[in-house]
């Protein structure tokens, strides 16, 4: 809306290590899981990410019910892993999250709870099922999580079934890890929606211009229009009543909105 200005952070905060970002199938999973042992073994722990509780939901989506009784009786049998979802009661969480922190606890299978707040600078490794099914500003967050110390991280996306690796999202998630790079892709890919209406999403009442493209434009258009309404703040002025014409028929209901709140 014009009322805030942007600043645009370059560095990462001090005290951390790059994170490599991958992308993978479900077939190369026992792969990975071997790298993640060899990890395991030199002290560090890990993520596995799952987007949703248990097999009872009506999705086909992996449910981290069913990677922590498979990883817990298979690949990492001989590992302390650990379980943490929403629907745990709040001690359960607790529970989980400081046998994890205090490194009781070397594989921490979640949802998406751990995307913010969670910080165990020893936790270096994570894996992402069905991560197409995530949004790309939801992936960078989760990513947050891992090598937040001295270590290196690694962070394996691990497309659902069927979904090619080439998905846009992933592809958008492999080749960056700047927060804001990422959230112009992500508006790209979904749209804007309009910004004096209700839609969060979507194409913008746009012919041309574009919010991510014409960023420059857009603020040499906002710097005009401070000031002129600055001299005309309705519009009245003679030589003006074409553009407050244009300007009631075009935005006339969804300026109406801008008073809200």
């Amino acid at each position: 809306f014009g009322d805030l200005d942007v600043s645009t952070i370059k560095t990462k905060p001090p005290g951390r290590s790059a994170v490599h970002t991958y992308l993978a199938t479900q077939d190369k999973l026992p792969s990975w899981w071997q790298f993640v042992e060899k990890k395991l073994q030199s002290g560090r722990q890990a993520y596995v990410i799952a987007p949703r509780v248990s097999n009872t939901d009506a999705t086909d989506l992996t449910s981290v019910q069913e990677v922590y009784e498979s990883l817990s009786t298979t690949a990492f049998a001989n590992r302390r892993v650990g379980l943490l979802h929403g629907r745990m009661s709040s001690e359960e969480k607790e529970a989980a999250l400081v046998a994890f922190a205090n490194g009781d606890t070397e594989i921490l299978v979640a949802t998406t709870v751990v995307e913010v707040g969670i910080d165990v600078p020893n936790a270096t490794i994570m894996t992402i099922m069905d991560a197409d099914r995530l949004g790309l500003s939801q992936l960078h967050q989760l990513r947050g999580r891992v090598s937040r110390g001295s270590h290196p991280g690694y962070v394996t996306a691990v497309a659902a079934v069927g979904t090619p690796l080439d998905n846009p999202r992933l592809k958008a998630f492999e080749s960056s890890d700047d927060g804001f790079e990422l959230a112009e892709m992500d508006l790209a890919m979904r749209g804007p929606g309009d910004l004096l209406g209700t839609s969060q999403s979507g194409l913008p009442p746009l012919r041309i211009a574009s919010l991510t493209e014409d960023g420059p434009l857009l603020l040499e258009a906002q710097s005009a229009a401070r000031e002129l309404l600055k001299k005309y703040p309705d519009l009245d002025a003679p030589h003006l009543s074409a553009l407050r014409r244009q300007t009631l028929r075009r935005y006339g209901e969804s300026l109406q909105l801008s008073d809200v709140g």
